[in-house]
């Protein structure tokens, strides 16, 4: 008779663990994105000088920014909401819209840093603070059909 190798069985990974480790690998990603995003950006449409000390000059800046510059900084943090989300939630493979939420809100506590600290304009200000959260969403949805496609 033939020696039959026996694998043997996978242990389980802890469920929390797994769900943090989602987390990390999700936010980890998000924030190399942003990093990667606004490099270009600022490559292409240099940043001044900013003197947070003076909030008047700081906020004249600002608004004189080209608006290119803006949308490489917006496209940043929606590329990046989406990208974590969806790894967030293919690591967890479960509770993926718990996941995907929790990748966009630690990437939003960094979006509203960024927002209270410089001047942006209004319309910039609302585009960020919806989008950034409602691709989150839309990558869990994503990530479910994956998983699904995959088994």
């Amino acid at each position: 008779m033939p020696a039959v190798s026996v694998k043997p069985p996978t242990p389980a990974v802890n469920p929390r663990l797994r769900l943090g480790l989602a987390v990390l690998c999700g936010a980890v990603v998000a924030f190399l994105i942003v990093a990667v995003i606004e490099a270009l950006g600022h490559f292409f449409y240099p940043p001044p000088p900013l003197d947070l000390r003076r909030p008047e000059l700081l906020r004249a800046q600002m608004l004189a920014l080209p608006l290119g510059a803006f949308l490489w900084v917006l496209a940043a943090w929606v590329l990046a909401s989406f990208c974590g989300a969806v790894v967030a939630s293919l690591v967890a493979r479960r509770r993926l819209l718990l996941v995907a939420a929790v990748v966009s809100a630690l990437l939003m506590v960094a979006v509203l840093a960024t927002l209270v600290s410089i001047p942006h304009p209004v319309w910039f200000v609302v585009s960020s603070l919806v989008a950034v959260p409602a691709v989150a969403y839309v990558a869990a949805g994503v990530a479910q059909g994956l998983i699904a496609r995959r088994g």
